[in-house]
């Protein structure tokens, strides 16, 4: 998942910048998600957003959803968890 559509089109036209400050505007929105009132339906798919740009800041975005995680009304999908363990991953091979 952290390759998803977005991330690779904008990645592979040189576009870092741009993709980091959309994964960080999408991040700032899911992190205020639950005080805002935002439908549960629209957290998911920003944050599944997220996931689709997890290599271009893996590790905002894992703050990000980690702390929209801790307050999230609902049980969190499998392809939320799935999505923020392979994001994890990439932070660690960055460590290497």
């Amino acid at each position: 998942m952290p390759f998803g559509r977005l991330g690779q089109i904008g990645l592979k036209e040189g576009h870092l910048g741009a993709v980091k400050n959309i994964s960080s505007v999408i991040g700032l929105f899911v992190q205020h998600a639950k005080e805002e009132g935002v439908p549960w339906g629209v957290q998911l798919a920003a944050v599944y957003s997220l996931c689709d740009l997890g290599s271009s800041n893996p590790e905002g975005i894992v703050e990000a959803i980690h702390a929209w995680r801790a307050t999230a009304p609902n049980s969190i999908p499998f392809a939320v968890t799935s999505g923020i363990a392979e994001i994890a991953s990439l932070c660690k091979m960055e460590l290497n």
